[in-house]
């Protein structure tokens, strides 16, 4: 029986969670459902596009991953199910797995003003159109209840995806930065993920950056010498890497994002020494 987890901007104190679940365990009573977080801001698909990669990895092989942050919810977007060697994932084709399937793409491409990602064949990506499956009533309005929660449980049971509608080779996608080396030991980034402590997440990944080498790391007009390892290193403005393997920038008990005014896409840049 597969584990299948939720990630959404629904919060939790509505009822649409507790349909979802209801409509999981009314066609799979022994369904394990995980939830991974409810809290993404509401139609923020770039936040739930980080969290839902830096999560869905860490769990069993076979489950399987609803992620509805949907703006376009009833529109003429389509809703996808794609399986990798490692687990299926339901959610509308809005970009919104770009960065779960990175290793799983081909190249990317500009079509109609929006950038698409050929996926590569060892994943199968399917449009969700086969209405057998779905809840008696479909809402225009609530396709995670009536079309992505049956789906998803009869997939626990076994279903194979295939049954679910034509497949497709190519997924919507999101733009994702690529830190720039602007010169020799000067690598440009920029921050992609704040989290609710207030940490900076930045593009920056660990293995760009030279092992136990010396470097500064610049945000807006603050610099910081080297890397610390935890939190707790410093009391003040500190740069580490993150447990998803990226530069972060944080303060010990306290908010870098509230500190440094940052938002998402502010530049950071590191000075390899």
């Amino acid at each position: 029986m597969a584990i299948i987890t939720l990630l959404t901007d629904f919060g939790d104190q509505d009822a649409y969670i507790g349909a979802v679940k209801g409509v999981i365990y009314s066609r799979c009573p022994q369904a394990q459902v995980a939830d991974i977080s409810h809290h993404i801001a509401p139609g923020d698909i770039r936040s739930a596009a980080f969290v839902l990669a830096n999560t869905a990895p860490f769990f069993p092989i076979g489950s399987v991953h609803i992620a509805v942050v949907d703006p376009s919810v009833g529109t003429a977007r389509k809703l996808l199910a794609v399986r990798t060697p490692f687990y299926t994932l339901l959610a509308p084709d809005n970009g919104i797995l770009t960065m779960v399937l990175k290793g799983h793409i081909r190249e990317y491409r500009r079509q109609d003003s929006q950038t698409i990602a050929i996926l590569e064949d060892d994943v199968l990506a399917v449009e969700i159109s086969n209405s057998h499956l779905f809840c008696d009533k479909v809402s225009s309005t609530f396709h995670a209840r009536d079309i992505l929660a049956p789906v998803a449980a009869q997939i626990a049971t076994g279903l194979d995806i295939k049954q679910l509608g034509p497949s497709v080779t190519s997924i919507c996608a999101i733009s994702i930065s690529v830190p720039n080396c602007l010169k020799y030991g000067v690598w440009q980034g920029e921050i992609i993920y704040i989290d609710r402590f207030g940490n900076l997440i930045s593009n920056i990944e660990e293995n760009m950056l030279p092992k136990d080498a010396k470097l500064q790391v610049q945000i807006n007009d603050h610099v910081i010498d080297g890397l610390n390892r935890t939190y707790a290193d410093k009391d003040n403005l500190l740069a580490l890497i993150s447990s998803s393997g990226y530069l972060e920038i944080a303060i010990n008990q306290g908010s870098a994002s509230k500190k440094l005014s940052v938002t998402v896409g502010q530049k950071i840049t590191v000075h390899i020494l």
